[in-house]
């Protein structure tokens, strides 16, 4: 039975900061370990990916860089990454590091691949050279565990062992529902703070995407007038009805589309009376 503290470190290992998509910045973090092992900035990345790595983090936007998918991290890591900083990697990016990472990319000197014989779902293998230098390393089974760190002959760490023979579950003891609620109830709030510090991180990154046009723009469509968004409207309502619902409360967070608040509040109305809600 897992102990009060062991939970908390628990949580406090999935509970990351992180600036962006987390495996992008498991990527830039891994390159920034290699390259701090080779002491210099590389003159040639090899990056080699679990499947699952490889597509999560191709398609995604890194900030700060006006940039998608992999190259701009890896160069990024390479050039400004710090290891210290974990999934924040990249925190000290800044305009001209990007363009001296677009230079980087221009050079043809990183190159990225599927490793089909990776031994885990969340796998990053990076070897980093200069002249006759090289430096490697690999993240492996979560996105901030350094499980190998080697430059030339000198061998820093090597704990890949522990991944074979054990599957990505083995890592975590099963929790009843009694801990749990134990724990929730009995932790003191000053130990949880960080899960406070994760939330305000989280509110202030959606609050940023309302204003730009970021990916998808989910959360700009969620947050619209009836009618005017995703929701389906009509089979929500229906749904209420069968259920026994006796009122449905439409809240809308914020004005969008330009319009005021009043202006919302009358284009849900004529929607809900165009399909004949009452």
């Amino acid at each position: 039975e897992m102990t009060q503290n062991e939970i908390l470190a628990l949580i406090k290992r999935e509970v990351v900061p992180a600036i962006g998509c987390t495996e992008p910045m498991c990527v830039a973090l891994c390159v920034a370990h290699a390259t701090e092992a080779l002491g210099g900035e590389p003159e040639s990345i090899q990056v080699g990916l679990s499947a699952n790595v490889l597509k999560n983090a191709m398609g995604v936007g890194i900030p700060g860089t006006g940039m998608v998918g992999l190259p701009i991290a890896i160069a990024l890591g390479a050039l400004v990454g710090k290891s210290s900083y974990k999934l924040e990697v990249l925190h000290d990016c800044t305009p001209e590091a990007v363009e001296r990472g677009k230079k980087l990319i221009a050079q043809g000197c990183i190159n990225i691949t599927l490793d089909k014989e990776a031994c885990d779902n969340l796998y990053v293998d990076v070897v980093c050279k200069k002249g006759n230098r090289r430096a490697e390393a690999i993240i492996a089974r979560e996105h901030t565990r350094l499980v190998y760190l080697c430059c030339d002959n000198n061998l820093m760490l090597d704990e890949r062992s522990a991944l074979h023979g054990a599957t990505e579950g083995d890592s975590h003891t099963d929790l009843t529902l009694r801990q749990v609620f134990d724990f929730a109830t009995t932790t003191p709030l000053e130990e949880l703070e960080f899960i406070n510090e994760a939330r305000a991180l989280n509110e202030n990154a959606a609050q940023e995407a309302l204003k730009g046009n970021y990916g998808h723009e989910l959360g700009k469509t969620l947050s619209r007038p009836l009618g005017k968004g995703m929701q389906d409207v009509p089979s929500i309502i229906d749904a209420a009805h069968k259920a026994g619902s006796k009122w449905l409360v439409v809240e809308q967070d914020e004005p969008s589309m330009g319009l005021a608040p009043m202006e919302c509040i009358t284009v849900s109305m004529e929607y809900l009376k165009s399909i004949g809600a009452k």
